[in-house]
């Protein structure tokens, strides 16, 4: 089964749209703003690629790092097939973390530590080496699992899409690290551009702009009417 240009060419559009979308849905959810003002625009589009292609520079190269054949460095297969697997898994675990820690929502916390509960049941096989029954003086062996096929995979096989399959579980994935990253963005940013020196500029549309002046109300009013002015990030959250 192969695809034509033409289909791939939109399956890309289609993707960075919903990249942008998804990080704009994190952004505006952190920030408490109706997700119904999201507007994903030419100019969204463009800086969602710009980003997608660091991203995924940065995991190509984590990739030649671990298929490298470097003597000094050994990579048994199973652990090379686990970082290859898990590699936006674990980018997004940090931003969930890392989100925590700037919100302190202790409902991320335990989710998180939940995932990675799931991640070593499924992942590895634990055993525990001392028979203390005392918590802390316990020790454990982990030794990752070699996995079997899941009956969506073999099914994939089957219909010979398998190469699609994993292009469908690593866009589920992109998808749910470009949320968690405009949820993060959310908390470290703060908006600069002021529309008549009062009210706070939060997204900029093809001939308005949506504003807010508490983070209550919110209304759109077109680019003419507005005298726009940057004002420097004082470190204090707008909202």
């Amino acid at each position: 089964m192969k695809l034509s240009d033409g289909v791939i060419v939109l399956i890309i559009t289609a993707c960075a749209y919903l990249f942008s979308y998804s990080y704009s849905f994190g952004y505006f959810t952190a920030k408490e703003i109706p997700i119904e003002f999201i507007n994903i625009s030419l100019i969204s589009l463009l800086k969602m690629g710009f980003g997608l292609i660091a991203i995924f520079c940065l995991l190509s190269n984590l990739m030649d790092f671990i298929f490298s054949q470097d003597d000094d460095i050994v990579i048994s297969d199973e652990v090379k097939r686990f970082l290859i697997r898990n590699s936006i898994g674990f980018v997004t675990a940090f931003l969930f973390l890392f989100d925590f820690f700037l919100k302190v929502d202790f409902v991320k916390l335990i989710l998180f530590f939940l995932l990675v509960y799931i991640t070593i049941i499924i992942e590895f096989d634990v055993k525990e080496m001392t028979g203390s029954r005392i918590f802390y003086k316990k020790r454990y062996s982990f030794k990752l699992k070699k996995l079997k096929p899941l009956a969506s995979l073999r099914i994939a096989e089957k219909l010979n899409v398998r190469i699609y399959y994993v292009y469908l579980t690593w866009f589920l994935a992109s998808f749910f690290l470009m949320y968690n990253l405009g949820s993060v963005s959310a908390s470290l940013t703060h908006e600069t551009l002021m529309c008549n020196k009062d009210m706070y500029v939060i997204q900029m549309n093809d001939d308005s702009a949506l504003i807010t002046d508490d983070y209550k109300k919110f209304s759109f009013i077109e680019k003419t009417k507005c005298n726009f002015t940057i004002i420097k990030p004082t470190g204090k959250k707008n909202k």
